[in-house]
């Protein structure tokens, strides 16, 4: 299966910018446990809510501030469960608990019950649109979809220059995960002595991220075959992961990015030779 038989289902960049922008830019409202953090469920809010989308507004909502200066943000479903989850509440439980309650446990815990325990008194507010979207430990730090794409970008075209690249229909986007895997079509190799005609393979760069840092921001290098829409990831070609502990802020990652680009993209070539020489040799044992 070729590029251009596979291009009716592919992404163009705007498509896939799209898609990323719709969970940026998210502000974070820091909050601690204790007065100024209040929830409020409607009653009947869990109906339904086991076929929700994490990412669909429930009818709830956190109020942070202090006095008369709260401010009302409704919750996603995710958010919602992550308030819970910090309470010790199981999901399965949460998303089942009435409103009568769940309400009142939500406040307690946040409000009182772990202001004695400081590794768990900090928190954030992610919000995207005026909607709380996530609850995260408040010294996660959100590293942008968009920021990351670009850099990607930017990498391919300074090693190709300016030429079309467009993004796999297997493009995965929420809050907690990101994959992306973008495509040079004009940067393709016929693999010849694979028994496959036209065995064409095109080079590209995947990236993953986690806006509410549920797992690493990583870079590898792409190999594009489709025989069943897969493709193959080169994993000698890779950035290996961006951890947060190591330290740094925004600026730090999206060098790094850049940069790691520069570096799976200068494997790739390599890659398709040993794959070329690989089936050389087979062809020439008469498989």
């Amino acid at each position: 299966i070729t590029v251009d038989t596979m291009r009716p289902k592919l992404l163009s960049l705007d498509a896939a910018r799209t898609v990323l922008a719709r969970t940026e830019p998210l502000e974070a409202r820091p909050f601690t446990v204790g007065q100024e953090v209040r929830f409020t469920l409607e009653p009947g809010w869990q109906h339904g809510a086991d076929a929700r989308a994490g990412t669909e507004t429930v009818p709830a909502t956190i109020h942070l501030g202090r006095g008369g200066g709260y401010r009302a943000y409704p919750l996603t479903l995710d958010a919602l469960l992550a308030a819970t989850s910090i309470c010790g509440l199981t999901r399965d439980y949460a998303a089942r608990c009435p409103a009568e309650l769940l309400e009142p446990q939500l406040n307690y815990w946040l409000r009182e019950g772990l202001a004695g325990r400081r590794a768990t008194r900090a928190f954030q507010l992610l919000v995207t649109a005026g909607v709380g979207s996530a609850i995260t430990r408040a010294s996660i730090k959100p590293f942008s979809n968009l920021a990351l794409l670009d850099k990607a970008v930017d990498g391919i075209e300074a090693r190709y220059g300016d030429g079309e690249i467009l993004v796999d229909y297997k493009f995965c986007h929420t809050l907690r995960r990101t994959d992306v895997r973008l495509i040079v079509p004009g940067q393709r190799r016929v693999i010849t002595g694979t028994g496959t005609g036209d065995d064409e393979w095109a080079v590209g760069v995947q990236f993953r991220n986690s806006l509410i840092g549920d797992g690493r921001t990583s870079i590898d290098g792409y190999l594009f075959r489709w025989v069943c829409t897969n493709g193959a990831i080169d994993t000698r070609a890779t950035s290996g992961t961006w951890t947060r502990r190591a330290g740094g802020g925004e600026d730090e990652v999206y060098e790094w990015a850049r940069s790691a680009v520069d570096e799976v993209l200068g494997g790739l070539e390599p890659a398709l030779d040993a794959i070329d020489r690989a089936e050389r040799a087979l062809g020439m044992r008469g498989r």
